[in-house]
């Protein structure tokens, strides 16, 4: 009892307190005043926010393509009277903005203002089309279906192989041109097809001889999924110099007509025929062959023969043979048979000293 009688007389010793500045008082808060000059009183106003949910919101683009950034589009906010200013009589946030779809703007009202606007602009999913796909390279045939890895780059960022494409393979299995469909999905659509060879498996050379003067002789290992071989071979091992290439369908090959005494570099590698088009298997290991020369080293302490250089084939001077030998392939030379022989020649069965 005695509490509320202190109440009431703090409470009308703050009324008076007040009414002596001209002020009068309801429940702690001014909503009156005496204007002075004409001793009338005046009732202040309480301001109210005005909500902007039923202004108009202009987004600056409403139509984007998925880039793998967020978009925001500027917004502009305003009545038939006035334009709103953003972070003073609103702000601006957006949601789903960065995937293809429909992403939301949502715009508050502040200050003076309040209320919500929320707006929607589309992304659209990207062309796989426009995504770079790395060269497939050449696949070896191993008798299965082949699937290699695809390598799919969009703004510099890998693509997710089910999450942003597929990849639907054909022709895969034997020698010849592959297919792979790369079809988009999630933020991507479209599609666009790439190929690569199957190859018949690599070779190597077994051996690599030169058997007589001028001659070398390879053999090398049979392939199965192979129609044939190509053999290269130069006078330098990065084969830029006197290239040749002999097409063989077997395993083995004898060359003619090469430098004595010249060192040659071979390799071998397989191909298949397939609808009038050879595809390559990668090249085997390179080997080099010195080819044999039949120059025969005089010896002055030795006796003199007649040469046939062409079917390697020494005389004596009173050998009948010789005299009839054309002076195209006839040589006379001062040697041992030692030599001779080192050489490859051998001795003529006519001959009366043939040793």
């Amino acid at each position: 009892m005695i509490k509320r009688v202190l109440s009431s007389i703090l409470a009308i010793g703050l009324i008076l307190s007040n009414a002596v500045n001209g002020d009068i008082v309801l429940n702690g808060y001014v909503n009156a005043k005496t204007d002075e000059t004409t001793n009338q009183e005046v009732i202040a106003e309480e301001t109210q926010p005005i909500d902007i949910s039923s202004y108009k919101a202009v987004l600056s683009k409403t139509s984007y393509t998925y880039n793998g950034n967020s978009f925001t589009p500027k917004v502009k906010v305003s009545d038939d009277n006035k334009s709103l200013s953003e972070n003073t009589d609103y702000t601006v946030s957006y949601s789903n903005n960065t995937a293809a779809g429909t992403a939301k703007v949502t715009i508050k009202g502040i200050g003076d203002y309040t209320g919500t606007i929320v707006s929607e602009f589309k992304i659209s999913k990207a062309s796989i089309s426009k995504t770079k796909i790395a060269k497939i390279a050449d696949k070896t045939f191993t008798g299965k279906a082949i699937k290699p890895k695809i390598s799919v780059k969009f703004s510099d960022n890998n693509l997710k192989k089910g999450t942003d494409f597929t990849a639907t393979y054909k022709n895969n299995k034997s020698v010849g041109t592959a297919t792979v469909t790369i079809k988009g999905t999630g933020n991507f659509n479209g599609k666009i097809t790439k190929t690569f060879k199957i190859v018949p498996k690599k070779t190597s050379i077994k051996s690599l001889k030169s058997p007589e003067v001028k001659k070398m002789k390879a053999t090398w290992k049979k392939i199965k999924s192979a129609s044939g071989y190509q053999l290269t071979f130069a006078t330098n091992k990065t084969f830029t110099k006197n290239v040749k290439n002999r097409y063989i369908k077997g395993t083995s090959k004898t060359i003619g007509n090469l430098k004595k005494g010249k060192t040659y570099y071979v390799k071998v590698r397989t191909y298949k025929s397939v609808k009038g088009k050879r595809y390559y298997g990668k090249y085997s290991k390179v080997k080099k062959i010195t080819i044999k020369d039949d120059t025969v080293s005089t010896n002055n302490n030795g006796q003199e023969y007649i040469l046939n250089t062409d079917s390697h084939i020494y005389h004596t001077h009173e050998c009948v043979a010789a005299r009839k030998m054309s002076s195209e392939n006839k040589s006379v030379v001062k040697t041992t048979v030692k030599e001779l022989e080192k050489q490859g020649y051998r001795y003529c069965g006519i001959c009366a000293n043939g040793r």
